[in-house]
This record gives C-alpha cells, sequence and structure tokens, in this order.
C-alpha cells in the first residue's frame, strides 16, 4: 500500500474519532444527551488505527531495535536486523494464535451501545499479527539475499 494511501487512511480515522468525541461532548454539555455509540465507535476506529499505524512501522523498520548492537559494526547491524524480524514473527505468531482464540470465545457477544460483534474490536489484531508474520518474513528474504549476494560478491573477488 502506498505511503499516501496509509497516511490518508490513518488521516480518515483519526478525524472521524475526534469528530464522534466532539459531537459526544458538545451532545452531552449542550442538550444533556450523549450519542449512545460514539465511544464505542470511537473505541474500534482507535483500536485499528493503532494497529494498522503499528504495522506500518514494523514495514518500515521505524521502530525499537537492537541499537546497541547495530551501532558496534556492519555485522552487528545484520545480526540486530535478523533478531528483530525473528522477534516479530514470534510475536505476530503469538497474537495470531491467542487472538483466533479469543475471537472464537467472545466474538459473537455484540458489543453493548452498537450491537456490533465484538469480533470486529478483536479481529485487527488477527490481522496486524499475520501482516507481522508476513514482514517478518519479507524481512528474513531479505537478509537471506543480501547475504547471498555478499557471499557471491566475496567470490569473486578472489
Amino acid at each position: 500500500m502506498s505511503e499516501a494511501i496509509q497516511r490518508w487512511v490513518l488521516f480518515v480515522l483519526g478525524i472521524s474519532m475526534v469528530v464522534l468525541i466532539t459531537v459526544n461532548s458538545l451532545g452531552r454539555y449542550l442538550l444533556n444527551e450523549g450519542v449512545v455509540w460514539a465511544e464505542e465507535l470511537t473505541r474500534l476506529l482507535f483500536v485499528w488505527g493503532c494497529f494498522i499505524a503499528i504495522t506500518i512501522g514494523f514495514y518500515r523498520r521505524a521502530h525499537i531495535g537492537f541499537d546497541m548492537l547495530a551501532q558496534k559494526s556492519a555485522w552487528g547491524a545484520k545480526v540486530a536486523r535478523i533478531a528483530t524480524s525473528l522477534s516479530l514473527l514470534l510475536v505476530g505468531s503469538v497474537v495470531v494464535w491467542y487472538g483466533i482464540e479469543f475471537v472464537n470465545k467472545v466474538g459473537r457477544f455484540p458489543l453493548p451501545a452498537t450491537d456490533l460483534p465484538v469480533w470486529m474490536l478483536y479481529v485487527a489484531g488477527v490481522f496486524a499479527g499475520a501482516a507481522w508474520i508476513l514482514i517478518a518474513l519479507w524481512q528474513l528474504l531479505q537478509e537471506a539475499r543480501n547475504a547471498v549476494a555478499g557471499a557471491a560478491g566475496k567470490g569473486e573477488a578472489n
């Protein structure tokens, strides 16, 4: 997904949350009656927005890594990238595994204010975890390709 689309999706989610919270607050204070479903829908948008943003960060490698090791040498940077990708693979797998289990247990129940199924809230984590697994596998594949290309380059130099 292009960076422009990613930013647009997050912008729309953010603006939607601000509008919902503002309308709900104004309704409460000016009319003594808020929009019943606004907080629940805002929570839903927030959860999805967070998982989308986290996933974008993982894709861009714009997250906390093993910096101390990476700053020591090129070899340390490579080890740090591999360790980060393996960690992401592990975390993504755990999130998908337990996320599916959790969605299966509580997903059929309705959210209290909107009557939307609870799975709509929790499935965001499952999708994000699956994306994290794919990102980690892609990053590991890139590291393997770079290692093969580096070894081939050294072999040609000799």
